[in-house]
């Protein structure tokens, strides 16, 4: 028994060792995949667009003599085929995990996703943490084939971007694969999707000179996010509105806010923390969903020569900021309620935990619930600095 031990021990080890590399890519044989357009095709029915970055060019000691990555497109009527066909025009196994962008244009978006949703969904090899993203007005190939001059790769550059934007302004959602997919099968609540468009002429956005110049010839810039009803897109929410969205869902890191503080001048403060509670239940036969929202604040800058020094000051300018606020956050939940009549804060699911008993009784309709809802919403802000200065110099002479 012992020498029979001593026969398996040995073999399982090796069992192990050589079956963990039996699906293995080698590095300089592969392309590595870094971004997905995904755009309704001529001949079939859709054009799968994808970047292929180059090592070496890539490699700052290394780069600067060719192109720092290939676009190609291919048509086809299922996206899990082309993914898989690529070698029609590269010569090296196609690598998906390091995809950062999946682009899909309005036209797609605005048929349906889910003929789609479900290979992306399962596909082991491509990473969940890319971020989904709709082409808006402009097609999703071109969104990958406009060059950057700080970021040789479109795909990298646009990742890049929006984790930027929602870090330091609040402007993008972030979403993810497993946000879309959640929040599809959810009864109460609507998926949203980064939304961005083209600036310039993309044509000359695509050669290599746009790389070269201080004022490129196109950039992709962030428009605000895609609203979805089920798999199908309604319309778009600027990216202020964006940020107001974050703010019920208590994912605003940082931002800035700007409102006036006298005719034709303005102040604004830099919001460093910031807390958000949403409660949801029926009142008066209707779905009341009441957000509070308590921030710290500091200021950045002022055109008013009000003085600083005073508490009386302190406490207008707060009040101003969270008027501001509370607007803002009223305005996009009502934009969300007249003009699509779709949930995508979640205050569905909000009330499915909070007053169960009248939620499961319409969440089949939940949408018509939340159109006609009623909104509360309260701000709170404290000033907690001013900065290197206590007064403005705009004060002095007063």
């Amino acid at each position: 028994m012992t020498r029979i031990i001593g026969l398996c021990v040995p073999l399982l080890i090796i069992v192990v060792i050589v079956s963990g590399c039996w699906d293995r890519k080698e590095l300089n044989a592969t392309s590595l995949i870094t971004g997905i357009g995904i755009d309704k095709g001529e001949y079939k029915k859709y054009k799968l667009t994808t970047e292929s970055i180059i090592e070496t060019e890539i490699n700052p000691k290394t780069g600067g003599k060719a192109t720092p990555s290939i676009i190609f497109s291919l048509e086809g009527d299922m996206i899990a085929e082309l993914v898989n066909k690529l070698n029609i025009g590269f010569t090296r196994s196609s690598t998906y995990s390091h995809v950062q962008v999946i682009v899909i244009s309005e036209e797609v978006a605005k048929e349906g996703l889910l003929e789609f949703i479900d290979f992306l969904d399962r596909n082991r090899e491509i990473r969940n943490e890319y971020n989904l993203i709709i082409a808006k007005g402009v097609s999703a190939s071109d969104v990958l084939k406009v060059s950057y001059p700080l970021q040789k790769s479109s795909s990298f550059k646009l990742k890049t971007q929006l984790e930027t934007m929602f870090k330091d302004y609040g402007g993008d959602p972030q979403s993810k694969i497993k946000d879309f997919v959640s929040s599809l099968i959810s009864k109460g609540r609507e998926p949203v999707l980064t939304a961005v468009t083209i600036q310039g002429d993309a044509e000359k956005g695509k050669r290599k000179s746009n790389m070269e110049t201080i004022e490129p010839d196109a950039m992709v810039l962030l428009s605000g996010i895609a609203i979805f009803k089920g798999e199908q897109l309604q319309g778009y929410l600027a990216v202020d509105d964006t940020r107001y969205y974050l703010w019920t869902q208590n994912k605003i890191k940082s931002t800035s806010i700007t409102t006036t503080c006298g005719k034709n001048k303005f102040i604004t403060v830099h919001i460093f923390n910031s807390h958000s509670k949403v409660k949801s239940h029926y009142k008066d036969d209707k779905p009341f969903i009441q957000i509070s929202v308590s921030l710290e604040a500091k200021m950045e800058g002022t055109q008013c020569s009000d003085d600083m020094r005073k508490l009386e000051t302190y406490t207008h300018y707060q009040s101003l900021i969270e008027e501001q606020v509370k607007a803002g956050i009223k305005g996009t939940i009502e934009k969300a309620q007249k003009e699509y009549s779709s949930d995508i804060f979640g205050f569905g699911e909000v009330m499915n935990r909070q007053d169960y008993q009248n939620f499961k009784k319409v969440k089949e309709n939940w949408n018509d619930e939340f159109a006609k809802a009623d909104i509360d919403v309260t701000v709170d802000v404290k000033m907690r600095y001013l900065g290197l200065k206590t007064n403005t110099f705009l004060n002095e002479n007063n």
